[in-house]
């Protein structure tokens, strides 16, 4: 195999392209062009490197990353991230030659480093599990900790039988609020799926952010912020390849609730849902995520993935949800082991201000002795 090392903006057409192909089990979050969308609004575009295996003209594994340097606990540290961390949704290994690219990365192309991150990985998934092999194999300082329980809806029968499944106070609320944003006014939901229509939708939802609650909470997308330059990156491309899907509703000719997602492998997920705070007691929020629950399934998905965090209205549709944690691996370098050993008494420290645990996984600092495996508390 051939190990390829470049810089993801130069990165050719042909390579985008079998990357692409190898997003099987990750998802499409974790594809080129979607991680260029971030960094350049976040400045990073420059720093992000793609290793890649070749085998007989085609890529047998992806690897894309950054390195840079920051200071932790007063010692300046040399850090390697997935470039997914910057913001990705269930990422995984890419390629069937993956964990063999990223043990040769770790041991020998990155050189020296003091720590790596990988963020948002689920358990049961390939990095996670590589991760955990090379630090058995090099015994290493793991700090794993709990991230956000993210819900779903998986999608096995129809609209009507899915509805009649559920109590009747929820068949009655799915009903109840649609009639009273309908005694509001005249109502249409508007679809929005082409590349002409990305700059109105965008248009829409700035609109109703400036009037969500989420405002208040320094949540909101607004024409100034990193967030609405990242979905102009990312939208015109989603539209192009026909995977963006967000449904506006409109009241008396006005944007008053929205929800944007993408559709990839038969799943439609949620990117941002919003609504118009002046209507929150018609409870339009749920009317407009309603419908593109119900879109979903009219067409054919699968699963209806609602991302991030577990939530009071995600909890009433989900028939399930995915476990992501954050991983920190600490080097075996003088700074990574000490750096391991601090964060290690640091999280004892604070093991009775919290309830939920993290796993943290020791490294000696001489590797004749097997790692141990201890449970202490997350820290805050």
């Amino acid at each position: 195999m051939n190990l390829i090392c470049e810089n993801l903006s130069t990165l050719s057409q042909q390579y985008r392209e079998q990357w692409t192909a190898l997003l099987t089990t990750a998802n499409i979050s974790c594809a080129p062009e979607w991680i260029e969308s971030i960094a350049k609004v976040q400045g990073k575009t420059a720093q992000i490197q793609v290793a890649m295996f070749e085998k007989e003209g085609q890529l047998t594994a992806v690897l894309p990353y950054f390195i840079h340097r920051t200071t932790i606990h007063h010692i300046s540290c040399r850090v390697v991230e997935l470039a997914t961390n910057l913001i990705s949704y269930h990422p995984d290994a890419l390629g069937e030659d993956w964990e063999a690219c990223f043990q040769r990365m770790l041991t020998k192309e990155w050189g020296r480093w003091d720590l790596f991150i990988g963020m948002q990985l689920n358990p049961k998934l390939r990095i996670k599990k590589a991760i955990d092999s090379y630090a058995h194999t090099y015994p290493s300082t793991i700090l794993t900790i709990d991230d956000d329980n993210s819900p779903y809806l998986k999608i096995t029968q129809s609209w009507q039988d899915y509805l009649a499944s559920k109590k009747a106070s929820f068949r009655n609320n799915v009903g109840r609020f649609e009639r009273r944003m309908q005694a509001l006014g005249k109502c249409e939901t508007r679809w929005f799926s082409k590349p002409e229509e990305v700059d109105l939708l965008l248009q829409f939802i700035l609109q109703i952010e400036k009037k969500s609650w989420k405002v208040e909470g320094s949540m909101a997308i607004l024409e100034t912020s990193d967030e609405f330059k990242y979905y102009q990156n990312l939208l015109p491309w989603l539209a192009k390849t026909n995977q963006m899907r967000a449904n506006v509703e409109m009241l008396d000719g006005k944007p008053v609730a929205y929800c944007l997602c993408y559709d990839w492998n038969k799943t439609l997920a949620v990117l941002k849902t919003s609504f118009d705070n002046t209507y929150k007691k018609d409870s339009i929020g749920l009317v407009v995520n309603s419908h593109m629950i119900k879109y979903a399934f009219e067409n054919g998905y699968q699963e209806f993935d609602f991302l991030g965090d577990t939530m009071r209205y995600k909890r009433s549709w989900q028939t399930g949800s995915r476990q992501h944690q954050a991983v920190y691996l600490y080097g075996n370098t003088i700074k990574g082991r000490l750096l391991g050993r601090v964060k290690a008494f640091i999280q004892d420290r604070k093991q009775q201000k919290n309830q939920q645990p993290i796993e943290l996984k020791i490294a000696p600092f001489s590797h004749n002795t097997f790692y141990k495996k201890i449970s202490i508390q997350q820290f805050k």
